[in-house]
């Protein structure tokens, strides 16, 4: 009986990755073919749909399934304590997400149901992502865990951050967003930028709308290109440059946060949306006046900070890297 439980509970493993590679890789919206009619219709409705589904992304749902089957199990391994609410709020997300995914497709619920093969999908993107969140959870509980063993493979990490904040933020930022940069190549623009490089280059006249700072360093790096033979190479320099100034500001908002002696769970958790959210990946690679000005708007906050605690001798501005 122990082996069949614990062979049942290895299915459910594998069928939980299996979901969870699929909820993150498969196409939700329902492929195009035609419908079947009469006996077992509603089974070769899921065939023909999955397979549609699957047709461009199988290969990345293998990859991501062995990864999965690999980090999971190491998370099983950890668990001690049962976090008994974990499920409930994961499975809450994963409905929220399900009704999100419905929406963007058509602004409807018909896409989570419309067929027997978009309700298997359905039910397998619930699946998937409840169980990611609900693993996602136990990781975090186990990373920031006062006695978590997982800590101690992090004391390098911890030791550079303490002794070298600036530079170790800066350097790590930069890592981690030049795929993002590198993918977008050379950069996004809207036409406030195609404006500003027409005005720089006479084509239309100057405007209070543009900042003549803004336009002026646009149309500066977009004529370096063209002496250099390649415009793009100009507009990839902008978004290089914008980089490295967020990237400065930032490391300069962890310094400030340490000084502050701010909980290293919001200090990480800071540093994750840096790097995670779309909201700060779109905005480095997006040649656009408001992308700097946010950056030098996010610098007065960090200086209004130290002009009202330095006024109580509460910290000291540190400027060491």
């Amino acid at each position: 009986m122990f082996r069949d439980k614990k062979r049942l509970n290895q299915i459910f493993y594998i069928f939980l990755n299996i979901c969870l590679a699929l909820a993150l890789t498969i196409q939700f919206k329902r492929p195009k073919y035609n419908l079947y009619s009469g006996g077992l219709a509603w089974l070769r409705d899921i065939v023909m749909n999955l397979r549609q589904s699957l047709k461009n992304t199988s290969f990345y749902s293998s990859v991501l399934l062995g990864v999965f089957l690999i980090v999971n199990k190491k998370i099983d391994e950890k668990k001690k304590d049962r976090l008994v609410m974990m499920p409930y709020i994961a499975f809450l997300i994963a409905m929220v997400w399900l009704l999100g995914k419905s929406f963007s497709i058509d602004n409807t619920l018909y896409s989570i149901h419309s067929t027997a093969g978009q309700w298997l999908k359905s039910l397998i993107f619930v699946c998937g992502i409840t169980y990611f969140f609900n693993q996602f959870g136990y990781l975090t509980f186990l990373f920031f865990s006062s006695n978590s063993a997982w800590l101690k493979g992090f004391s390098k990490i911890s030791e550079n951050w303490n002794n070298h904040t600036f530079l170790f933020s800066f350097f790590t930022l930069l890592l981690c967003w030049i795929p993002h940069i590198l993918i977008n190549y050379p950069g996004s623009m809207c036409w406030d930028a195609w404006n500003q490089i027409a005005a720089f280059f006479g084509v239309i006249n100057f405007t209070s709308h543009h900042p003549p700072a803004h336009t002026w360093l646009i149309g500066s790096f977009v004529k370096l290109g063209l002496t250099l033979g390649n415009t793009e190479w100009g507009l990839f320099a902008i978004v290089l440059l914008q980089s490295i100034i967020f990237a400065a500001i930032l490391a300069y908002v962890f310094i400030t946060m340490k000084k502050l002696q701010t909980p290293r769970w919001l200090i990480v958790t800071t540093w994750l949306i840096a790097v995670i959210s779309p909201i700060y990946t779109t905005y480095i690679e997006t040649i656009l006046k408001d992308v700097i000005y946010s950056y030098m708007f996010l610098l007065f906050m960090i200086e209004l900070v130290y002009i009202i605690f330095d006024g109580g001798g509460n910290i000291g501005r540190v400027y060491a890297i």
